[in-house]
C-alpha cells in the first residue's frame, strides 16, 4: 500500500437526469434511474440488464448510520453483490433522502426495497417523474491513491480521477468553471463532480473526474485550469 493512499468517508456532489421506474410490483415504491450518469462525458453506453444508479426515495430523513446497518444485514441475509449508500437528491424543488444502489439489476429491485422495509426503512410512495436534471449528494467510503502530486486514481473505478482543490465552490459556480475548461481544451470529453473526504487534518477538497482515456498531462492542466479560476473568487 502507497503511503500516498486514502482510505475515507466522504461526500460527492454531481449532478445528473433521473427518471423514475415503475416495476409494476404490488409494492408501488419510488425509485429513480440515472438516465445519463456522467453527463459531461459523451459516448458512454449503460446494459439495460444493470442500470448504472437507482435512487431509493426513502418516505423520511434516516441516519447514515441506519441505512448503512440495514445495508449490511440485507447483503449478508441475501448474498447481493451491490453498493449502496446514504444520500440525497432534488425533486420537484424539494430535498429528498434516498439510499444509491450500483451494481444491481432491475429484477433484484424489489428484493431490495424489501430488504430494507424488513429493517425499518420506509419509502416513498411511487409517482411518475419525468426526466430531469437533479443535484445528488452521496455520502460514500473512498479508496484512492495518490499517482502524482495533488492527482490521485480511484481503487475500485479505474475511470474516476480526483484533483485537489483548495475548496469547494457553490455548484452553478462549479459548472460555469467547468463550461470555461472545457472551451478551452482540446480533449474536453470528461465529466466533473465536487468530492470532499476526511483525512486526519480535517477536510480535503476534490474535483472528481470521469475519464475512459486518461492522460497525465490533460489531468494536470484541468487541474491548473480549475486552480487559476479559484483563485479569482
Amino acid at each position: 500500500m502507497s503511503a500516498n493512499t486514502l482510505f475515507s468517508i466522504g461526500n460527492i456532489i454531481k449532478k445528473e437526469s433521473l427518471i423514475s421506474i415503475d416495476f409494476q410490483s404490488e409494492r408501488k415504491l419510488l425509485v429513480l434511474e440515472s438516465s445519463q450518469p456522467y453527463p459531461g462525458y459523451h459516448g458512454l453506453t449503460l446494459p439495460k440488464s444493470k442500470p448504472d444508479s437507482l435512487y431509493l426515495v426513502t418516505k423520511m430523513h434516516y441516519s447514515d448510520e441506519k441505512i448503512i446497518r440495514a445495508i449490511q444485514k440485507i447483503k449478508r441475509e441475501h448474498s447481493l453483490p451491490f453498493d449502496g449508500a446514504p444520500g440525497s437528491i432534488e425533486l420537484n424543488n424539494q430535498h429528498e433522502d434516498d439510499i444509491r444502489i450500483k451494481g444491481a439489476t432491475y429484477e433484484q429491485v424489489p428484493q431490495l426495497l424489501d430488504g430494507f422495509m424488513n429493517h425499518g426503512i420506509e419509502f416513498a410512495k411511487y409517482r411518475k417523474v419525468n426526466n430531469y436534471q437533479s443535484l445528488i449528494s452521496i455520502r460514500k467510503y473512498f479508496k484512492i491513491e495518490e499517482i502524482a502530486e495533488h492527482i490521485y486514481h480511484d481503487w475500485e473505478n479505474k475511470t474516476f480521477y480526483y484533483l485537489t482543490i483548495p475548496f469547494l465552490p457553490a455548484w452553478d459556480v462549479f459548472e460555469e468553471m467547468t463550461k470555461q475548461i472545457k472551451y478551452n481544451i482540446e480533449e474536453n470529453n470528461f465529466d466533473a463532480a465536487l468530492c470532499s473526504m476526511y483525512n486526519q487534518e480535517g477536510l480535503i477538497d476534490f474535483v472528481r473526474i470521469y475519464d475512459e482515456k486518461f492522460s497525465m498531462d490533460k489531468m494536470m492542466f484541468i487541474r491548473q485550469k480549475y486552480l487559476n479560476i479559484l483563485a479569482k473568487i
